[in-house]
């Protein structure tokens, strides 16, 4: 039986252009356990990355167009591994596959309770603690490779490598001795 003490206020990172709904997402979460961040367009959001971004789980708004959505998914995709939810207003399947494939972890309706959006969010954010809890460096010969901390490190000196040059090595890290194709890498990496 593992005790987890979880003494740090998990960050939440919603996108959500609509004020009152903004309000609603932010109400479902209390301050000591969460800590929320906000941005109400994708555009926001990119100049967030650029300066840094870093949260434990993100709650997007589909929106209109639809694509502006699954969009920037796909760009949060590509720099981590932490939970993603879509919300929208009305519920569409194909929309929903489509956010699904394009990594979301979950896809629910705007009418959601803040309880149970609040227990999608923790129930997302214990899968991915599980999964990446104790996860050690990857070593290969003078170079090591932290997932965690998204840090390479050759002969002891830390390596600056932009999100997708880490994205990449890791992936090579991740499928050794394999030769890909550019169209492979470029879905795989770049999404």
């Amino acid at each position: 039986l593992r005790r987890r003490v979880e003494s740090v206020a998990k960050r939440i990172f919603i996108v959500e252009r609509d004020p009152v709904a903004m309000a609603s997402a932010r109400a479902s979460f209390d301050r000591p356990r969460y800590e929320i961040l906000e941005a109400a367009t994708p555009l926001e959001t990119m100049e967030l990355m650029a300066n840094g971004l870093v949260f434990d789980a993100a709650i997007i708004d589909v929106g209109d167009p639809e694509d502006t959505g699954i969009e920037l998914l796909t760009r949060l995709r590509r720099s981590t591994d932490r939970p993603i939810l879509l919300v929208t207003r009305k519920h569409d399947s194909r929309t929903a596959v489509r956010a699904l494939h394009a990594g979301a972890d979950d896809y629910v309706v705007k009418s959601v309770e803040p309880a149970e959006l609040r227990a999608r969010v923790e129930a997302a954010l214990r899968r991915c603690d599980d999964r990446l809890e104790g996860r050690p460096p990857q070593t290969a010969g003078s170079l090591v490779l932290d997932r965690d901390a998204r840090e390479v490190h050759v002969r002891g000196a830390l390596v600056a490598l932009t999100a997708r040059e880490f994205d990449l090595l890791a992936f090579f890290a991740e499928h050794p001795r394999r030769v890909f194709s550019r169209t492979h890498l470029m879905q795989k990496v770049w999404g």
